[in-house]
């Protein structure tokens, strides 16, 4: 799958540790794709490296996901199992805009992973 509304910004710090930065704003009328290729890379990238939590508890990859409509109300999501879930509806999405910043960090696994898996490197 190739990322539509996602462009990462790419880092490697001293001990090996890439951190990857998107931030996004798309018109309201993308918003739902936005989100779906949110939620599917999350669910993927869950899938093949377990859950996200801290490098240093031993976690492969962690993740700083916000995001807020025109009026700075963060929108709902959880985790339920390996899938990210909105709460919200369509039209919701629909009918404003919204800003969305999504940070990854994690080793060269997770790299690989986004460079097969959705073209990024």
């Amino acid at each position: 799958m190739t990322l539509q509304f996602l462009d990462f910004d790419t880092s490697e710090d001293a001990h090996g540790v890439i951190c990857w930065d998107a931030l996004a704003s798309p018109r309201p009328i993308h918003n739902p794709g936005l989100l779906a290729e949110v939620a599917h890379l999350l669910s993927r990238l869950s899938e093949l490296h377990g859950s996200p939590g801290p490098l240093d508890d031993g976690h492969l990859w962690d993740c700083d996901l916000q995001a807020h409509d025109i009026k700075h109300q963060s929108l709902p999501w959880h985790w339920h199992g390996h899938q990210l879930q909105w709460q919200l509806s369509t039209q919701e999405a629909l009918s404003n805009s919204i800003t969305l910043s999504l940070t990854l960090t994690g080793s060269t696994e997770m790299a690989h992973t986004l460079a097969l898996e959705f073209g990024n490197e």
